[in-house]
């Protein structure tokens, strides 16, 4: 028996070496905050500009913000880093949850860790509110906390309570179908781009994201238990909570979506649920799917998309 706990040792300590070893570049503007948070970037350059800008205006300075880029280095990402004053890193192999590995083990520092998409937009209070609201759930709730996410229209979650905050249910059902909360991609809320347009405002039923934002702020209801799997396109956890999960898993591939699969699990395994906060909305240009068909209406119509 002891030895096989000391093979599983050993195992374990090569296990965890292997989640953070890796070659890669950092551009290093570290300054040692509480609060890291991190945009994972570099495929979809045409919406860097506005995504930045309103990383650059909602969330405070004194926070250590890094672009991360996986399987790749941009000039680009290089030169944004460096005016607004954050760090870059990437990998260069293209291993999503080894890359956040790398760099969540860089900021040792960091208690909070918030985590972004490139296609995800944040909004006014989105900082604050998100930080205040995990805190209030930690503090009060009957429950321990894995991660929080904002409410998302384009989302297996965040669809159906805001058709249900903004009295759309009914319409949206009459145009699209029936709509469930759930992962599925015949879903339409998952493969149809004209319910992308929708949530950004491509019939005028939904007003702008901002808007739809500051209608939520006073909800009197501020978060929810999220009692599905979830899509991490924008969440707050903890580093403590990252380290119980013992890191992302690594596997030999690009990763894309083990990292979503690791988190969802381990808040069941931890007894740690996802809770989503319903007082700060942010938009998410579309899924996979969708993506050409809202590639080109986002650059057709960027009124909708802008930041204020």
């Amino acid at each position: 028996m002891q030895i096989k706990k000391e093979i599983r040792k050993k195992l374990d300590a090569v296990e965890r070496v292997w989640k953070v070893k890796g070659e890669y570049f950092f551009e290093d503007r570290r300054k040692q905050s509480n609060v890291l948070f991190y945009i994972l970037a570099g495929y979809k350059e045409f919406l860097w500009n506005n995504i930045f800008k309103r990383v650059h205006k909602y969330i405070p300075t004194d926070a250590d913000i890094c672009i991360l880029s996986s399987g790749i280095y941009s000039e680009k990402l290089s030169a944004i880093a460096a005016n607004y004053g954050w760090s870059y890193l990437g990998t260069k192999k293209n291993n999503i949850p080894l890359a956040q590995n790398i760099l969540i083990t860089k900021y040792d520092k960091a208690k909070w860790v918030f985590k972004m998409d490139e296609d995800i937009f944040i909004t006014p209070n989105y900082y604050e509110t998100m930080l205040k609201t995990y805190m209030q759930i930690e503090n009060y709730d009957d429950y321990k906390i894995g991660f929080l996410a904002p409410l998302i229209p384009l989302n297996s979650f965040g669809h159906i309570e805001l058709l249900k905050e903004l009295n759309l249910k009914q319409k949206f059902t009459d145009k699209f179908g029936q709509v469930k909360y759930g992962w599925n991609i015949k879903y339409s809320y998952y493969s149809n781009p004209e319910v992308a347009k929708f949530w950004w405002g491509g019939d005028g039923k939904i007003p702008k994201l901002e808007r739809v934002n500051e209608m939520m702020q006073n909800k009197k209801i501020q978060y929810a238990i999220c009692p599905i799997m979830f899509n991490i396109g924008a969440i707050l956890f903890k580093r403590e909570f990252w380290l119980e999960m013992d890191m992302f898993k690594v596997p030999l591939g690009n990763g894309l979506g083990i990292d979503e699969d690791c988190i969802n699990i381990m808040t069941t395994r931890l007894s740690k649920p996802a809770f989503v906060a319903k007082n700060v909305v942010v938009g998410h240009l579309a899924f996979t799917p969708q993506f050409k068909v809202m590639k080109d209406f986002y650059l057709e119509n960027p009124e909708l998309f802008a930041i204020e």
